[in-house]
């Protein structure tokens, strides 16, 4: 077996596409050979996601190292060492693995060294609820809550509120909007209006009734802290980005 058959998503979408060609070709013999030609681009697909996966493991790591200032070995020994913080590994390491931002890389990266570095296993614990948050974020979400982060510009310190239809414009989601401002809300970065409660502010200043209540939306009360994250890796000097190729 070669070294991409090994890999549990390259083995199953050869099994998948064998397989479609097995039962196709008991009914139209044409198309199983045309379903035997997509094996090529389906190895050289998965081989090149493997590498990105890899890649973006290998990148939250060397961003840890860095942020610990210790050897990535030393600190991957340290981390399997503590059940907690072995868990906070598999967890950065899944979040990585599936980002689709180099950014988000970074964050975890930096998560992944303050658990390990600290001994408060509840501190270890909430860096692994991070990551497992942070999982689901990429940069949609990431502009509504930078959206909802901002103040009343009418009204110094009250919070922003942005109906349906903002947010939809802001992010860029047009049918899963729904779905993500779902996530958001369970993870307590955005809140309804509606949840919320209305006060005079909201009626006047943004025509909020009772019935469109939970249709408009203000950050939560981790919002500020998730962007702050963001910020945060941003300024931090990080190591290089591994290229496509690997090392070497």
């Amino acid at each position: 077996m070669d070294e991409a058959d090994k890999d549990g998503v390259a083995l199953v979408g050869r099994m998948a596409v064998s397989g479609l060609a097995a039962t196709v070709a008991m009914l139209h013999p044409e198309a199983a050979v045309l379903a035997m030609t997509a094996l090529p681009a389906l190895d050289t697909g998965l081989l090149a996601l493997r590498e990105r996966r890899r890649n973006s493991c290998g990148y939250v790591l060397a961003v840890a190292s860095n942020e610990a200032n210790t050897p990535i070995d030393e600190l991957v020994e340290a981390l399997v060492n503590n059940p907690a913080k072995a868990l906070l590994l598999a967890r950065t390491l899944e979040a990585a693995a599936d980002s689709a931002s180099e950014a988000k890389v970074r964050v975890l990266g930096r998560g992944l060294a303050s658990g390990a570095v600290t001994e408060d296993d509840a501190l270890v614990m909430e860096e692994v609820g991070w990551a497992v948050m942070l999982r689901e974020i990429e940069a949609p979400h990431l502009r509504i809550l930078d959206y909802l982060a901002k103040q009343d510009p009418e009204t110094p310190g009250h919070m922003m509120v942005a109906s349906w239809q903002d947010l939809k414009a802001v992010s860029g989601f047009d049918e899963l909007l729904g779905p993500a401002l779902s996530m958001l809300e369970r993870n307590s970065l955005v809140q309804t209006v509606q949840s919320l409660g209305l006060d005079d502010h909201m009626r006047n200043r943004w025509g909020i009734t009772p019935a469109s209540a939970a249709r408009h939306f203000v950050r939560g009360y981790l919002s500020k802290a998730c962007l702050s994250r963001f910020s945060r890796a941003a300024e931090a000097a990080a190591p290089a980005v591994p290229s496509a190729e690997g090392p070497g």
